[in-house]
C-alpha cells in the first residue's frame, strides 16, 4: 500500500511539473514577420550617382523594427537600415559595409550583425528565477531547465535571423542587385532621425575608382522613454 501511495504521489507531482511548465514552454520567443527585403517601402529614399542607385529604408520606428525584428529597436540604441543597391551599369563594384556610415558631422558607431542581435536576446537567467519565484519547489529543476533551453534556442534564432538580414559584403556584379540591413548605435533619447545622412562608398573594379552616395535618411519620430533623474544621496549631517 505505501509502494503504490509513493507510485501516487510521484505521478501526480509528475503531472503537476507538466502543467505547470507547459504554459511557459514558450515564454521566450522571436517572431518577426516575413519581409520583402528587396522591395524598398513607399517611404524609401532614392539616390543615383552614375551606374549605381541607393534606396534607403528606415527600421528603427517602433512599428517597422518590431515587424522586422520582433522588438522596439530604437528602445535599444539599434539603428537598423535596410539598403538595396542596383548596378545598373557595365562594371562590376565592390561594396563593403565599413564603408557605409551614417552621421551628421560625427558617425554613428556601426554594429556588427551580431553585436545588434545581442542587444535584443532574451535572459534566460532572469526569465528562470522569474519562474522560480511562482512554481513549487519540486518543480523548479524541470522549469528552470525547460526556461533556459527554450531562451538558447531562441537566442541562437535571433542571431541566425540577423545575420541573414545583414547587407552582404562582396562584389556587386554589372546588371544585379543587393540588399540587407546595416546596423548603428543610436542615443536611445534620440526623439527622431533629423540630420542624419547615409553615405555608401563604392569601389570600381574597372577603373579602382570610388563612386560615393549619401542621402538624408528618411524621416522617423520615436516615443522615447526618458530616463529618470539622477537622486543624489543627502548628505550626513
Amino acid at each position: 500500500m505505501k509502494t503504490k501511495k509513493k507510485l501516487q504521489v510521484r505521478w501526480l507531482n509528475l503531472l503537476l511539473v507538466v502543467l505547470l511548465a507547459a504554459p511557459f514552454s514558450g515564454c521566450a520567443t522571436y517572431t518577426p514577420c516575413a519581409l520583402r527585403m528587396d522591395q524598398p517601402g513607399p517611404q524609401a529614399k532614392e539616390c543615383v550617382n552614375g551606374d549605381l542607385a541607393m534606396f534607403v529604408e528606415e527600421f528603427a520606428s517602433t512599428e517597422k523594427s518590431k515587424r522586422a525584428f520582433d522588438a522596439a529597436m530604437n528602445e535599444k540604441g539599434i539603428l537598423p537600415i535596410l539598403l538595396k543597391v542596383e548596378n545598373r551599369g557595365e562594371v562590376d563594384f565592390r561594396i563593403r559595409r565599413k564603408d557605409i556610415t551614417v552621421g551628421s558631422g560625427i558617425p554613428l558607431k556601426p554594429l556588427n550583425p551580431e553585436e545588434a542581435a545581442k542587444r535584443i536576446k532574451r535572459n534566460a537567467v532572469g526569465q528562470a528565477i522569474g519562474l522560480s519565484l511562482i512554481v513549487p519547489i519540486i518543480t523548479i529543476p524541470v522549469v528552470v531547465a525547460g526556461t533556459i533551453s527554450q531562451t538558447n534556442k531562441v537566442n541562437k534564432q535571433i542571431s541566425e535571423d540577423f545575420s541573414a538580414k545583414t547587407y552582404p559584403d562582396g562584389i556587386l556584379k554589372a546588371g544585379n542587385e543587393q540588399w540587407g540591413f546595416v546596423f548603428f548605435e543610436m542615443d536611445k533619447e534620440r526623439p527622431n532621425l533629423d540630420g542624419l545622412q547615409l553615405t555608401l562608398k563604392a569601389e570600381n573594379l574597372a577603373s579602382g575608382e570610388w563612386v560615393e552616395i549619401a542621402t538624408p535618411l528618411p524621416p522617423a519620430a520615436f516615443k522615447v522613454r526618458k530616463s529618470p533623474p539622477h537622486q543624489e544621496r543627502p548628505g550626513k549631517s
